[in-house]
């Protein structure tokens, strides 16, 4: 399986700082030369080259855990209305005839 990590650039002064994405197997910078470091794909913090399955810094891991979080949140609550207002119908079926009655008889 071939490793998904980004490297990137640690030279601040380097005019690819923090703008190009090399591939894992680069090695040096093409513009400074500088010898290249993992990064994580979304923020460009460092990461440790211990673990090749993640690309993505714990910071940026735990913003889309609680942007996944308040997804599901939302669509249940969403859900849990729904539901209510199904509840609701019958009940308006059974006494929208008398309803309209009333009005007809009013004018």
């Amino acid at each position: 399986m071939a490793d998904k990590r980004v490297k990137g650039c640690p030279n601040v002064e380097c005019t690819e700082y923090k703008k190009t994405k090399y591939k894992s197997e680069d090695v040096y910078c093409k513009k400074c030369s500088s010898k290249l470091v993992l990064v994580c794909s979304k923020c460009w913090t460092p990461l440790a080259e211990d673990n090749p399955k993640k690309k993505i810094c714990a910071k940026c891991e735990a913003k889309a855990e609680d942007r996944k979080e308040r997804i599901i949140q939302k669509g249940r609550l969403v859900g849990q209305n729904a539901l209510a207002v199904l509840a609701v119908i019958p009940a308006i079926i059974k006494v929208a005839p008398e309803v309209f009655k009333k009005i007809a008889s009013n004018k």
